[in-house]
């Protein structure tokens, strides 16, 4: 471990991420649930949206307990991870291999964003902090703290880019010739 590193070092995904969706859901959805409540008060369909809407509004309760649950945890023993859907995964300190941190562009026109990438000593992946959910200054205090070598490419990559090269890196559906992002 590196001498200035303070563990453990724990990080949660960027809140403001979550709103933004949530937002959007409800900038999406209310219209649409505007006009079912209208159309159904008449013909005494009003139980049946009300319950669809309540279904629909618990699963984004449930997603947003499950994004706030998400954790990246460092200490002496090794990396940890809890996902999105609960499990948790360990790398013991001596099978943590190298790490990348780069710039991801989704397309040429979007902004870039930063992504760190934590290798076993087989340079296998084992984690991904996304820059769409980590804030660049926890992804950089994960980079720092993290032992063995860091990779920081000078340029930012496309996700064809990453797809030709390093496709081994990126998550099944990013590796997809048919992918929509």
């Amino acid at each position: 471990m590196p001498e200035h590193a303070t563990l453990p070092l724990v990080g949660h995904p960027d809140r403001r991420a979550f709103w933004r969706a949530y937002l959007v859901y409800a900038v999406v959805m209310l219209p649409f649930f505007i006009l079912l409540y209208g159309l159904a008060g008449g013909s005494g369909e009003l139980t049946a949206v009300l319950i669809v809407h309540l279904g629909l509004l618990l699963l984004g309760a449930l997603a947003g307990i499950r994004y706030a649950r998400t954790t990246i945890w460092l200490d002496a023993d090794g990396l940890h991870e809890r996902g999105f859907l609960g499990r948790v995964t360990f790398l013991p300190t001596e099978r943590i291999g190298g790490h990348v941190v780069l710039d991801l562009h989704r397309s040429l026109a979007s902004r870039p964003t930063p992504q760190l990438f934590v290798l076993d000593t087989e340079d296998r992946l084992f984690c991904r902090m996304r820059g769409e959910y980590w804030s660049r200054g926890k992804i950089d205090r994960f980079a720092a703290a993290l032992p063995g070598a860091c990779t920081r490419p000078t340029h930012p990559f496309t996700l064809d880019e990453m797809q030709r090269n390093h496709a081994d890196l990126l998550y099944w559906y990013e590796r997809s010739p048919f992918r929509l992002a």
